[in-house]
């Protein structure tokens, strides 16, 4: 179907995924709607098993862990052109949430089911691509956090976030 190809397709540059999509991925994608996520709602928690693979178009969704403390911190947020680690990795290896994320704002997004996500890393590079270099930067963000908790002082990451949120007249 035509308009359902060009529906993927703009949903496809919508998500800020790249160009290039073949025929036959973009004919297993077409299928798909995009739906609303509203905001505060609970995507996922610990221990739930990953259902699909979700391609945010708009808003934000915030992972977090927490401890047994009851102490949060946030490992990232999706927005679009970005990936969940904790769902590619459930997805990939079986593995439950270990995380929660939370729609930040109402979320616009796709998701492609399980066994289609696996389908697609199988047959198409394209997406195999997409999914693999989402994965990759996010780790890298991830890392990046762990870097920061692990071997930079609070006093230090507070003055960074401090400065980095100034402007001509402070922080406010």
């Amino acid at each position: 179907d035509p308009s359902a190809s060009l529906l993927i397709a703009a949903w496809l540059k919508e998500a800020g995924l790249p160009g290039g999509i073949d025929e036959a991925t973009l004919r297993a994608l077409s299928g798909l709607k995009p739906q609303i996520f509203p905001a505060a709602g609970v995507l996922f928690r610990p221990g739930d098993e990953a259902k699909g693979f979700i391609i945010v178009l708009s808003g934000r969704i915030s992972v977090f862990l927490t401890g047994a403390s009851g102490r949060e911190i946030l490992l990232y947020d999706v927005t679009h052109g970005e990936s969940c680690v904790q769902t590619t990795l459930g997805l990939l290896g079986g593995e439950a949430y270990t995380g929660e994320a939370i729609a930040e704002s109402d979320v616009r997004a796709t998701l492609v089911p399980r066994a289609l996500f696996l389908d697609l890393m199988n047959s198409s590079q394209w997406f195999r691509h997409v999914v693999f270099k989402s994965f990759g930067e996010r780790i890298s963000d991830i890392t990046k956090v762990l870097e920061q908790v692990a071997f930079v002082k609070v006093e230090q990451r507070l003055a960074r976030q401090l400065l980095a949120e100034a402007d001509d007249q402070g922080v406010i």
